[in-house]
């Protein structure tokens, strides 16, 4: 029977100062997928694991060293956004499935990356090769959602009817409000700052005593009393009619992202998988980069209760000499059943 990890002193773990390099890592983390990878991690007493995640340190050290391009960007923590899709019927904002491309993208390019580099890497490799990438959550949301978060306009048919509407009403608006503003301005009964916006609909400044000479809905005055805020009868109708249509573009797009949020929300088991992919490269890729600054080499392990330091020092202290371009002076040790400090 295995015995369950333990460590004596108690206070080995804050003498050691590990707590720092702990600290270290999750600076060195991309993203918070990363850093929760990190404190999920525990001590592990199994050689095989051991060497195997020290191959994958050692493998992703070399990759950042030899300058070539692993992906490192778009490392999305998408809780909330998985969160919110698991509700039936619940919807997500365009930038939130943007998000969710993104990362999607990043796993193809990692999946591109080792398939480029076939026979290297392939203990880092072999994360990836558990992947089973849906191209079709890019393709879906790529179809409706724009690079700035925002509904494309051929979405759907009906979306885009209603915009060549608002667009065509709004053109309307334009050129008979700017007729009447030339008319008001040729009579000197403007107010200086000529036009302004009230209740969200586009008026006049009317001199209060010229009020009465133009036909509308008063929707304001100034505190002073000297300014009226008139809307033109001529553009309420318009107005009214462009504010139809902007009612409707919401309820179009209220179902399109009501549609499209059903069905990303059938990939959430796999997007499950991307996050915990991402996860895992957002983790060793910190302890690769803590590796490269203390200039760390590959222990090699042993089951033999032999510990064998040569030229070593307390990675803390060298980072912080280092700093101070001052030299560490290194030690060699050897324990083992026989010689015990």
């Amino acid at each position: 029977m295995i015995r369950p990890f333990s460590y004596f002193p108690k206070d080995t773990f804050e003498t050691l100062e590990f707590d720092k390099i702990i600290q270290i890592l999750a600076d060195n983390c991309l993203s918070n997928l990363g850093i929760k990878k990190l404190h999920k991690n525990n001590f592990s007493t199994n050689i095989d694991e051991l060497n195997f995640k020290l191959k994958q340190v050692f493998e992703m050290k070399s990759i950042l060293q030899n300058g070539q391009k692993f992906p490192q960007q778009n490392y999305f923590d998408l809780s909330d956004e998985l969160k919110a899709l698991s509700i039936a019927n619940n919807i997500i904002e365009g930038k939130q499935f943007r998000k969710i491309l993104a990362c999607a993208n990043t796993i193809e390019e990692i999946d591109h990356f080792f398939k480029k580099h076939k026979e290297e890497y392939l203990s880092l490799k072999s994360i990836s090769n558990a992947v089973n990438i849906d191209k079709s959550i890019k393709t879906e949301i790529d179809k409706i959602i724009d690079e700035d978060g925002d509904i494309r306009s051929n979405a759907s048919k009906e979306l885009q009817l209603i915009r060549q509407n608002i667009i065509s009403k709004s053109k309307a608006i334009q050129r008979v409000f700017g007729g009447i503003l030339s008319k008001l301005k040729e009579k000197n009964q403007l107010a200086e700052t000529e036009e302004s916006i009230r209740n969200g609909r586009r008026v006049l400044s009317i001199q209060a005593e010229n009020k009465r000479s133009v036909n509308g809905i008063i929707h304001d005055e100034s505190d002073s009393g000297k300014i009226s805020y008139i809307e033109p009868q001529e553009t309420v109708l318009l107005n009214n009619e462009l504010f139809e249509l902007e009612r409707d573009e919401k309820r179009e797009i209220y179902k399109i992202l009501k549609q499209l949020s059903n069905s990303i929300a059938q990939k959430i088991p796999t997007l499950n998988i991307y996050q915990n992919t991402l996860g895992e490269f957002d983790f060793i890729r910190a302890k690769a980069i803590f590796s490269i600054k203390i200039n760390a080499e590959m222990p090699l392990l042993n089951n033999n209760g032999i510990l064998n330091l040569k030229e070593a020092y307390h990675p803390l202290l060298f980072i912080k000499n280092s700093k101070l371009k001052k030299e560490v002076v290194p030690f060699s040790e050897l324990l083992n059943a026989e010689k015990q400090n």
